[in-house]
């Protein structure tokens, strides 16, 4: 149910981006060896305003995030795809070689509550590496023990550009060459003989912020014509995995 609901709520989003007021688009993806053995990437995209207006969205272009974390966060996303499949796994592109910085999910959307900790539990025991095990799901202090930070409110990632602007951005990526992951029971091989490529959407929000924003900063920003909201998909480019 939740996947059909995902599938309607992105299509329901590309609605508003028919007009397309806004670009995305991969420019090189550079790759390098480091002397630690792991492959650095250097990847290069610009978001562009097509109109000739100044127009404003809920977005914090620093980091590139896997799509399959989720899509209600303001960090653009990213999809790794091994000949034309979707690569579902976690930790294959990290942002450093030690892999210490981690993107906490925003769980507050998942309005199950058994599902919410369930997913609480899992991305802990995962990422972090916490034996949640012992953990019962029923316990209403249970998400108090979790000691998830809330999410900043969306106010404070505006992203404004000006008629016709560019910017550009460079995102770092390290793999460390492990081709085999194993993650809740599912496999994945990074075949050296396979196409490998990246493409990255932004899934700009506004009307679905509504809970997390005071009634005034609503009202402005679904009031304000130049506020956009919708799908945007970049061009797909082929990376490295060799």
């Amino acid at each position: 149910m939740r996947y059909i609901y995902s599938i309607f709520f992105l299509y329901s989003l590309s609605i508003f981006a028919q007009n397309k007021p806004l670009d995305i688009k991969i420019d090189s993806i550079v790759s390098k060896d480091t002397i630690s053995g792991a492959r650095k990437y250097t990847i290069t995209y610009h978001i562009e305003n097509l109109t000739d207006r100044e127009i404003s969205c809920f977005l914090n272009p620093k980091q590139l995030i896997p799509a399959h974390y989720g899509s209600m966060g303001t960090s653009p996303l990213f999809k790794l795809y091994q000949n034309n499949d979707i690569v579902a796994v976690s930790g294959i592109l990290n942002n450093s070689l030690t892999n210490n910085t981690i993107e906490i999910p925003d769980f507050s959307n998942i309005k199950d509550e058994k599902e919410r900790k369930l997913a609480m539990k899992n991305f802990f025991k995962e990422k972090l590496h916490i034996n949640t095990d012992s953990l019962d799901l029923n316990n209403t202090d249970f998400e108090e023990g979790m000691a998830i930070t809330s999410p900043p409110s969306p106010m404070e990632n505006i992203y404004t550009l000006k008629p016709k602007e560019i910017k550009t951005i460079s995102q770092l990526f390290y793999w460390d060459k492990t081709r085999y992951y194993k993650q809740d029971g599912y496999e994945h091989y990074l075949d050296e003989k396979s196409v490998f490529s990246i493409e990255l959407y932004l899934v700009l929000l506004r009307d679905q912020y509504k809970e997390r924003l005071l009634p005034e900063e609503f009202e402005k920003v679904t009031a304000d014509k130049n506020f956009i909201q919708g799908v945007f998909t970049s061009n797909k480019m082929e990376i490295d995995f060799k």
